[in-house]
């Protein structure tokens, strides 16, 4: 909510991430199922989060929320950051990565 609020106070990067990425967001302790590519996944009660999230986290990785994934075009995770990362880094790495080959 914090990384939301944050984000709305910024057009220049609220532009880039409506008119450049599909930006979705997704409560990883939801207990509501996630359909993703023609997969289900379902809230796992020992780990108090939703399976969906072990898609894109390492074994030994600690999560913290917002936990941010990028993937390019063709699903492949391009970055995972945990954590709430401040609207100016965003917005460099975000130009950064669109202006890669």
């Amino acid at each position: 909510m914090i990384q939301k609020k944050q984000i709305e106070k910024d057009k220049s990067l609220l532009h880039i991430l409506n008119e450049n990425i599909y930006y979705l967001e997704l409560n990883a302790e939801s207990i509501e199922k996630i359909m993703f590519l023609n997969q289900q996944y379902h809230f796992d009660s020992k780990k108090k989060r939703n399976s969906f999230l072990e898609e894109f986290v390492s074994s030994e990785e600690q999560v913290s929320y917002p936990y941010w994934v990028l993937l390019s075009k063709d699903l492949k995770i391009e970055m995972t950051y945990s954590g709430l990362i401040k609207n100016k880094p965003l917005k460099l790495l975000l130009e950064k990565y669109f202006q890669k080959p």
